[in-house]
């Protein structure tokens, strides 16, 4: 993609995370606080074993990352990957807002030839 955008391939792993009811909702309770493995399995109708396993998705996505508090680790969300994504999903719309423009003037060209 021009512009500096990301590379497709670099926001399909935030896509695979994302694709999951569950993993999604991590990501919206740890954009309000920082949240521990536990924490979170309480406020969700998962077990703490199937939290862990999100948890890893998500970190390896790079939209979280795991930060010891004493002898508790916490979650905290990234934005940084979901803004790159952002951008990524923004050049693609603005590449169909070209092509549809140009579509556009072509056929309104035709329409005035006729």
């Amino acid at each position: 993609m021009s512009g500096g955008s990301p590379a497709l391939g670099s926001v399909v792993p935030v896509f695979n995370a994302l694709g999951d009811d569950t993993r999604w909702t991590i990501l919206q309770l740890l954009g309000q606080s920082d949240l521990s493995a536990s924490a979170l399995a309480e406020r969700l109708p998962v077990t703490r074993q199937a939290i862990a396993k999100h948890l890893t998705v998500l970190a390896d996505a790079g939209l979280v990352e795991p930060v010891r508090v004493g002898r508790e680790v916490r979650y905290r969300a990234l934005g940084a990957r979901l803004t790159e994504t952002a951008r990524a999903l923004e050049a693609v719309g603005a590449a169909w807002d070209r092509r549809l423009a140009a579509l556009k003037r072509l056929v309104e060209d035709e329409d005035r030839d006729r």
